[in-house]
C-alpha cells in the first residue's frame, strides 16, 4: 500500500511541473505560429460584428511581435496599440469588408483567423437617379455600405450582378459600372420594368433592401418610333419587334430573348449552366 502511495505522489509532482510549463508558455520569445501550443498564438478576436471605426481586439500570446493586421478591403494596418504581449488593438477602417483577418509577424509568418470578421452597420439606399429611365441608360444608386451589395434587382426579377456572385447577369458577367461604399452605377437592362429596386448582398439567404420610390422605365411611344424611322429609314431593313412593354430594332440575340416569357428564359439559363459544368 505504501509503494502505491509513493508512486501516485511522484506522478502528481510530474503533473504539477507540466502544468507550470504550460502556463508559462506565453512568456517565451520563440516565434511559433502554431496556435495550439506555446509561442505566438491567437486565441480570440472581436467583437464580430464590429462597427467600422470601432476597436478590434486580439487576445493570445506573443502578439507584441505583430507588425501588421490585414483586413479585407483596406491597406495593411500598422498603427497597432500594444496593450501587452497578450493583447493588441486596432481601429477598423471605414473601407473594411467582411472576411478573414491576417496577423503578420516580424519574421514574416502569418496567422489567419478561423472565422470571418463581420460588420454591424446597416446597408441603406438613400436615392436613385434619374427616377425615369430608358433601357440602356445609366442608373445611379446612392446610400451607405453599398460596397457590400452584389446585385441590383429590377421589377420582374431582372437581375444585374457584379463579378463576385458567380451568378448570371442580364448585362454580362460584370455589369456594375461603378461600385463604392456610397454609390453604384448600372446600365438599365432591356428587360427592366417599372417598379421598386431591390439591393441584394447576393448571399445564399440574402439581405434585401427595397427602394421607397418606384423606378419608371419609359418605353418609346408610337410617335417616337415613327420619328425615329423617318430620321433613320434604313431601320426598316432591320428586324423590328414590339410588344406592350418594349421595342427592339435590329438583331441582337440577348435583346431579342427579352421578348420570350421569363419561364422559358429561366429554363434556357439552367440548361446553359448545366452544359458549362460538363
Amino acid at each position: 500500500m505504501n509503494k502505491i502511495y509513493k508512486f501516485s505522489a511522484w506522478w502528481m509532482a510530474c503533473l504539477v511541473l507540466l502544468s507550470s510549463l504550460t502556463f508559462t508558455a506565453c512568456d517565451t520569445n520563440d516565434v511559433d505560429t502554431n496556435q495550439y501550443k506555446g509561442g505566438i498564438s491567437l486565441n480570440v478576436f472581436g467583437p464580430s460584428p464590429v462597427a467600422r471605426g470601432g476597436i478590434l481586439r486580439f487576445l493570445g500570446c506573443g502578439l507584441d511581435q505583430v507588425t501588421a493586421v490585414q483586413i479585407p478591403g483596406c491597406d495593411d494596418i500598422t498603427d497597432i496599440e500594444v496593450v501587452s504581449s497578450e493583447e493588441i488593438r486596432v481601429t477598423v477602417p471605414q473601407t473594411a469588408e467582411p472576411g478573414y483577418v491576417t496577423l503578420v509577424f516580424r519574421n514574416g509568418e502569418h496567422i489567419v483567423t478561423k472565422t470571418q470578421l463581420t460588420y454591424s452597420e446597416p446597408i441603406s439606399m438613400e436615392s436613385f437617379s434619374p427616377e425615369s429611365v430608358r433601357p440602356g441608360d445609366v442608373l445611379t444608386i446612392k446610400g451607405e455600405y453599398l460596397n457590400l451589395i452584389h446585385q441590383v434587382i429590377f421589377a420582374d426579377n431582372v437581375i444585374v450582378s457584379d463579378e463576385t456572385t458567380g451568378q448570371e447577369s442580364v448585362e454580362g458577367e460584370n455589369a456594375f459600372l461603378k461600385h463604392t461604399r456610397n454609390e453604384i452605377q448600372v446600365l438599365v437592362p432591356a428587360e427592366a420594368q417599372s417598379g421598386k429596386i431591390i439591393l441584394s448582398d447576393g448571399a445564399e439567404l440574402p439581405n434585401w433592401i427595397y427602394s421607397e420610390l418606384e423606378l419608371q422605365v419609359v418605353i418609346p411611344s408610337v410617335s417616337e418610333v415613327i420619328d425615329l424611322i423617318q430620321e433613320n429609314p434604313r431601320i426598316l431593313k432591320s428586324p423590328i419587334l414590339i410588344d406592350d412593354k418594349r421595342l427592339q430594332v435590329g438583331y441582337k440575340e440577348d435583346d431579342i430573348r427579352a421578348f420570350l416569357p421569363r419561364s422559358i428564359r429561366n429554363v434556357e439559363n439552367s440548361q446553359a449552366r448545366m452544359r458549362a459544368a460538363l
